[in-house]
């Protein structure tokens, strides 16, 4: 089986001419925690900020190749290193059922081996979610019904309000009121962010708090005049 890693729509065997010999260890990324010792009390104080660290993944792949080494080599920095800044997807054939946003931060390897072999190494710094493909596919309701997500962590849902005037949908029995819906409204709870393609609805939506899909059941339901609730659920893991 030959292995590669697929980033923003570039695939590293079949585009680049690299497959992957390795991949770094399947480490969990770090919880951000503060310690802070307490004069005259034994053990630190910890303090949890309620998130994890970024995380590391690297692979190192063979090339080998027909054209000039130099020229090959050339041709995938290139096509790495113009995916622009920013989190990109990222995935590979060792695990077929999730991916990863991440972007390079540093400089892609290359060294020449022989007259027309040699090895790439590059590392990606990601965002510490895995995200399933199966959470990637949108729910469509007409009625209230109950999601469930069967990873250990919670999901921060896209969903999108078919409807008209002030609705009310409801996750877990927790409302989410919005005072003013025009045909649709989006809902990003990963962005914490309400709108309407590129139009600002935030100030429609009169909670703070955005719908979150927790492990297990999750009820949803809705008030007003809604004809669909489409839900992209983003289930997710470590």
């Amino acid at each position: 089986m030959i292995n590669w890693f697929y980033y923003n729509g570039l695939n590293s065997y079949e585009d680049l001419g690299a497959a992957v010999t390795s991949k770094t260890p399947y480490n969990a990324p770090a919880p951000d925690i503060t310690r802070q010792a307490i004069p005259g009390r034994c053990g630190d104080l910890i303090i949890d900020n309620g998130r994890y660290k970024n995380a590391k993944v690297g692979y190192t792949c063979a090339i080998v190749t027909t054209e000039e080494f130099s020229r090959a080599a050339r041709r995938i920095r290139a096509a790495l290193l113009s995916q622009g800044n920013g989190y990109k997807q990222l995935a590979d054939s060792y695990d077929a059922d999730y991916f990863r946003l991440g972007t390079i931060e540093s400089e892609a390897s290359i060294t020449q081996n022989g007259v027309n072999d040699g090895v790439l190494s590059v590392t990606f710094t990601c965002k510490p979610w895995r995200y399933s493909y199966a959470g990637q596919k949108t729910v469509k309701l007409t009625a209230a019904t109950t999601l469930t997500n069967f990873e250990k962590f919670p999901a921060l849902p896209y969903i999108k309000i078919y409807g008209s005037g002030a609705v009310t949908l409801s996750v877990n029995g927790k409302a989410f009121p919005i005072s003013a819906v025009n045909e649709y409204v989006e809902i990003d709870s990963e962005t914490l962010n309400t709108h309407k393609g590129t139009e600002n609805k935030n100030a429609t939506a009169s909670s703070l708090e955005y719908p979150t899909l927790n492990p297990g059941a999750n009820t949803i339901s809705w008030t007003g005049n809604v004809s669909a609730v489409h839900i992209t659920p983003r289930w997710r893991t470590l």
